[in-house]
């Protein structure tokens, strides 16, 4: 699995076996990528296997415990940025 630039303003998640890009729209890299390790964190490994619809409602439980005051590293973890 990996996450891609879909234009010059958003990222979607894109699965790196089928090409497939699944989920919701992400403001940039580092947000897609802070947002799949926060779900790694959470017990989900492998988040292709959610349907769209709960990939957007876990974005945002993810976006409202993030402080915007600190980066992706410094509320995540080193991996995510």
């Amino acid at each position: 699995m990996s996450v891609r630039v879909t234009d010059s303003q958003h990222v979607a998640l894109r699965c790196s076996t089928s090409g497939v890009a699944f989920g919701p729209v992400f403001e940039d890299y580092d947000s897609a990528e802070a947002f799949v390790d926060w779900m790694r964190g959470q017990g989900h490994d492998d988040v292709r296997v959610f349907r769209d619809t709960d990939l957007v409602r876990f974005k945002d439980e993810w976006e409202s415990r993030r402080d915007p005051d600190l980066s992706d590293t410094a509320m995540f973890g080193a991996g995510s940025a």
